[in-house]
Parts: structure tokens; C-alpha cells; sequence
């Protein structure tokens, strides 16, 4: 029973190993390094506090990047800070895409809140992993 049990962990191992593709991620271990966001919209919902912001995202990498795929790295989340004209900054974190081909663009929105009473003047965003 020991050399069975053995036998499946190294398995197991052995297809991890050779089934997981690095070429996938960047040196950096986070495939975001491959995305490039072109805003497109920005939609200031005053009665909810929120922004919506949408932007084309491209994958300039030669390979696509699913989630659910082993070896593509980290989730990819985006970090959007939303300045309102009194100065104050409003931090929002939230995943960003599971999948994307190689070479493709895609849409994307994102949603940040900001404080009640406050006026939404400018964001910046940032993606990462996790």
C-alpha cells in the first residue's frame, strides 16, 4: 500500500511538472505584465457613488491566459483609486479577467465607489496578482 500511495504522489508530480507551462507567465510571475488597458469609457454614477470604466485590454503575450488553466500563475486583480475634488482617495481591489487569447483584445469594465456627498474627479488604476 506504501509503494501505491508513493507511486500516485509522484505521479501526480510528474504531471504537474511537465503539464505546467512557464512560457505562460513572465519573469515577473504575474501574467498582468502582458496586458495592456486603453480606456474607452468612463460612466460617473453620481446617484450610486461608483464609477464604471471601461477599457480594451490586450494581450500582447504569444500565449492566452486562463485561470482555470494550470500554469498561467496568479488570478489577475486591478487596484482602482478614485480621487474626489475635496482630495480624498478611495481605494477599490476586485478580480480583473480569468481568460484572454494570445494576441487578442477584449473588453473590460470596472466599478469603484467613492464616498457619499463627495464629486468624482479623476481614478488611477493598477493590475496585479494575487
Amino acid at each position: 500500500m506504501k509503494k501505491l500511495s508513493s507511486f500516485i504522489t509522484l505521479s501526480i508530480f510528474a504531471i504537474c511538472l511537465f503539464s505546467c507551462s512557464k512560457s505562460e507567465v513572465n519573469p515577473s510571475g504575474c501574467f498582468s505584465d502582458n496586458l495592456v488597458l486603453t480606456q474607452t469609457k468612463v460612466n460617473n454614477l453620481t446617484s450610486s457613488n461608483s464609477i464604471i470604466v471601461s477599457f480594451d485590454v490586450k494581450n500582447k503575450a504569444t500565449t492566452d491566459y486562463n485561470v482555470l488553466k494550470s500554469g498561467v500563475g496568479s488570478f489577475i486583480y486591478y487596484k482602482m483609486i478614485v480621487k474626489t475634488t475635496d482630495g480624498t482617495l478611495y481605494e477599490t481591489k476586485n478580480p480583473f479577467i480569468s481568460s484572454i487569447s494570445a494576441g487578442a483584445t477584449q473588453s473590460q469594465d470596472v466599478l469603484a465607489s467613492y464616498g457619499a456627498g463627495k464629486t468624482y474627479q479623476s481614478y488611477t488604476v493598477s493590475l496585479y496578482c494575487q
